[in-house]
């Protein structure tokens, strides 16, 4: 979806594509920008995890691409947002929200292009390590890739289907300490 039909359809508090508007509005734009994407974000989620059991598998698809549509509008967005400005403030308001933006990149390719913004603030201290390695590796196996760091919840289904190999344990320890995580399979829960 292109920013005008999103601009119409959702009714952002700012216009991302007018800088100079952006630009004598922020921060409150930005923050109520990023509060719009976290109410899309949200109500989808809910709505997809409402009644799930009572669902025919088509009703689960078409919702599953409605996220996603919702996940990869809330990119664009927040990534032009960060372009222009960089990192939004993740510690005000509603900092889970904010971060779970971030969590639900599911393409590689979009994560690409914020991954030197988010590494920078985890060198400021500005958001969790944990946090980054949840959301890279999330965006790899959604694209059909396997994950980096293997920052899942321990003894679930999914941690099962993505368990490393012993021989890569080592590597996959070293690019968890080059960020400050635990080694593999520590796991020490979100970074909120």
């Amino acid at each position: 979806m292109d920013m005008p039909t999103f601009n119409k359809l959702y009714k952002p508090k700012c216009n991302l594509t007018e800088d100079k508007k952006f630009s004598s509005q922020h921060p409150k734009a930005v923050d109520s920008t990023i509060e719009s994407l976290i109410e899309r974000d949200q109500a989808i989620r809910t709505k997809a995890h409402k009644q799930n059991a009572n669902r025919s598998e088509e009703e689960i698809k078409a919702l599953e691409k409605e996220m996603h549509d919702v996940d990869s509008t809330n990119f664009l967005v927040l990534y032009d947002c960060i372009r222009k400005y960089g990192m939004p403030r993740l510690d005000y308001p509603n900092s889970f929200s904010r971060i779970s933006l971030l969590m639900h990149i599911d393409n590689y390719e979009n994560f690409k292009k914020i991954d030197g913004y988010l590494l920078k603030a985890i060198n400021e201290g500005l958001f969790n390590p944990a946090n980054y390695a949840y959301s890279l590796d999330r965006s790899l196996v959604a694209s059909g890739l396997k994950p980096k760091y293997y920052w899942f919840i321990p003894e679930t289904s999914f941690a099962e289907k993505y368990k490393p190999e012993q021989t890569e344990i080592s590597k996959i320890n070293e690019d968890r300490k080059s960020i400050g995580l635990p080694p593999y399979p520590t796991w020490t829960g979100w970074g909120f």
